[in-house]
């Protein structure tokens, strides 16, 4: 049997160890999701040629990618609280 090093120092804890669990941030769910529609996004501009009124194509995808997120976050309040 193993004993950790808060065991060997401490004792036994008063509450059965537990098994370590995935907890993921709607954050990081709206994130990855916002990236892929913006980077649709950006394909599309690039292919109609709306790039050639940007002055700055990354500044711009940055500001289209942080609009997207918003209102995911915002619409997800509104919606699933």
């Amino acid at each position: 049997m193993s004993v950790t090093i808060v065991e060997a120092f401490f004792g036994r804890p008063p509450f059965p160890r537990m098994r370590p669990a995935w907890i993921v941030p709607s954050l990081l769910l709206w994130s990855v999701l916002a990236y892929v529609l913006a980077r649709g996004v950006s394909k599309v501009m690039g292919r109609i040629g709306l790039y050639r009124h940007v002055w700055h194509p990354a500044l711009f995808d940055f500001a289209v990618y942080v609009c997207i997120v918003t209102s995911f976050v915002f619409a997800s309040k509104e919606f699933f609280s």
